[in-house]
């Protein structure tokens, strides 16, 4: 359990760094190699739980997995095929420019559970390492991929044919956001979380999170 920890506190201090378009610590981070093989490294264990097939098969069962959605136009189909770890929204001006709207919401989901069905989505955004990818005829702001890290995928929730159920669980940059932009979140936080609070978090949410319904 606490090396579970360790490698999930790791994973979503860089995830955050990496989801705001317009932050500029993040660049210092991605900029490091050395710091980028770490990363990758703890990812690849990260996959690599012991869970056996029965709780596998028990957590598809409790999520109503696979989920399926797409962009706006229904030129790129995807499917989700593995549990999140953790929603949430983030406020920052990055953010609210790539969605024209007050807040991004993501959904963190496994690599190994995201799959393209159909078309093939382009890069946008600032086009730089980390990739944020768009359907070429809608622009429909779908995924992102973060630099040197191919194991996880921060999946925009309404993407989802069914996002009925999501709720954001914690929300971020809250020091950025439009006055009037108020979320459910559990958990606000002014810029981004303590690093030692992330593995608290993804425990919570696990227990917490609200589920599609069957």
């Amino acid at each position: 359990m606490r090396l579970r920890q360790t490698l999930l506190t790791s994973f979503f201090t860089f995830l955050f760094l990496s989801l705001c378009p317009l932050r500029p610590l993040r660049f210092v981070f991605l900029s490091s190699f050395f710091y980028l093989q770490i990363i990758h490294k703890i990812l690849l264990l990260v996959m690599n739980w012991n869970m056996n097939s029965e709780r596998r098969q028990q957590m598809v069962n409790d999520w109503n997995l696979p989920w399926e959605g797409g962009c706006r136009c229904g030129q790129i189909r995807f499917q989700v095929s593995a549990p999140p770890l953790l929603t949430m929204a983030c406020h920052c001006t990055g953010c609210q420019r790539m969605t024209a709207s007050a807040f991004s919401l993501s959904v963190a989901i496994p690599s190994v559970g995201f799959s393209i069905l159909k078309g093939q989505p382009t890069i946008g955004g600032l086009h730089g390492a980390t990739r944020h990818y768009f359907c070429p005829h809608c622009m429909s702001w779908m995924f992102t991929r973060p630099e040197g890290i191919d194991e996880f995928v921060n999946l925009r929730a309404t993407m989802l044919d069914d996002a009925s159920w999501f709720a954001p669980f914690i929300e971020t940059w809250t020091r950025e956001k439009l006055l009037w932009a108020m979320t459910s979140a559990v958990h606000s936080f002014e810029t981004l979380p303590n690093y030692e609070d992330y593995a608290f978090l993804i425990e919570e949410y696990a227990k917490q999170a609200s589920k599609p319904a069957r």
